[in-house]
């Protein structure tokens, strides 16, 4: 089981439309992100799912067919809302933090003209909301303690490292 926190960092051009756009996107991505073609390295494939703010679909690196996530996020989206920006930032900066074998991991972050693509290590048994509703019945109990055990090993992980989990829910808790 992963919980989804949601790398190299490596600069080139940034691609941006405009002129305004791109010093905003210079000074705050820069450090974090990959700046080339997503779409040279990567294929996706089906959406898995979505949020409020972003896409996750099913993918593959190209030169190697490694199956991955995806998590897209429309810039439009950080642009009208700085707080969300800064919440994707820290995003990034605790994933390439982290180090724990049940928490999920981000290979890398591609910036785009109009998108950020997060890369994370594919949970090929979906979510614990997507068990639930799979199986139509609650958990049992010694199934349900392990989920719980493990659920707490990462929070006492995360929290010795100054970091809270805001998002706590079945949609952001992955079975492995």
């Amino acid at each position: 089981m992963c919980i989804t926190l949601t790398s190299y960092t490596i600069t080139h051009t940034l691609l941006c439309p405009n002129e305004i756009e791109q010093e905003m996107w210079t000074k705050k991505l820069k450090k974090y992100t990959v700046q080339t073609d997503f779409h040279k390295d990567y294929l996706t494939e089906k959406l898995l799912g979505r949020g409020s703010f972003s896409k996750v679909y099913n993918g593959y690196k190209r030169n190697k067919r490694k199956q991955v996530a995806i998590k897209t996020i429309r810039k439009c989206n950080m642009q009208d809302n700085e707080s969300f920006f800064d919440t994707t930032l820290n995003e990034i900066n605790i994933l390439r933090l982290t180090k724990h074998p049940n928490i999920i991991k981000l290979y890398a972050v591609y910036e785009s003209h109009k998108h950020v693509n997060f890369i994370f290590e594919y949970m090929e048994h979906g979510t614990l909301a997507d068990y639930i509703k799979k199986t139509g019945k609650p958990m049992s109990i010694p199934v349900a303690l392990k989920v719980l055990a493990r659920l707490l090993e990462i929070l006492s992980y995360l929290h010795k490292m100054g970091i809270v989990h805001r998002d706590l829910k079945p949609e952001n808790i992955f079975i492995q």
